[in-house]
């Protein structure tokens, strides 16, 4: 039988942690390897990558909440009365770690900031892009050639979705409360 890992002792906690980091370095470098190679690989690149970038949203999204609960002026949210008002009630029954692409691309959208509008129109196509692909590789009428065509397109939106985090962060890191408690310069 398993145990929570709040039943864990530190030290089994420490090593969980560890092992995780080892895990993720690895999965990380393995995608830039991937990119390199055949079509075939650069499809498992591009499908690593979107999960790369999921996991890069989590921590977005916590700190787009944080940030819009102590500064709701600098990064916004649209009125519970919107179309995203299912999407509240949503996350509470699922966690952030178990969303798909498109949930948490949701989640992005219900913010309201110039510093995330270039992302979300990024995590808008990369989704449609994304389930095609995961969904329907096989039962698609493409041909490899447009596959190729795709994932490439894919893996440079993944490019781009990153390089927009690494933008959204360094704002959050140098220009809010969060990113001074955070840096501890408060």
């Amino acid at each position: 039988m398993s145990r929570k890992f709040t039943e864990l002792s530190t030290e089994e906690q420490n090593n969980m942690f560890i092992g995780h980091q080892q895990k993720v370095s690895f999965l990380f470098s393995q995608i830039e390897e991937l990119r390199k190679g055949e079509p075939i690989l650069r499809l498992a690149a591009f499908l690593f990558y979107v999960q790369e970038l999921e996991f890069h949203l989590l921590i977005l999204i916590t700190n787009l909440e944080e940030v819009h609960r102590m500064e709701p002026k600098l990064i916004g949210m649209k009125p519970d009365n919107s179309s995203f008002k299912s999407i509240n009630s949503y996350k509470k029954e699922k966690e952030l770690f178990d969303m798909t692409l498109g949930e948490k691309k949701n989640e992005v959208d219900r913010y309201l900031s110039p510093v995330i509008s270039e992302l979300k129109i990024i995590l808008g196509k990369l989704n449609k892009l994304r389930r095609r692909y995961s969904h329907h590789l096989f039962s698609g009428l493409d041909s490899w050639g447009k596959v190729v065509k795709d994932v490439d397109e894919g893996i440079e939106l993944c490019d781009k979705a990153m390089s927009e985090l690494y933008k959204t962060s360094e704002y959050i890191k140098n220009q809010t409360i969060l990113g001074k408690i955070q840096n501890k310069k408060v």
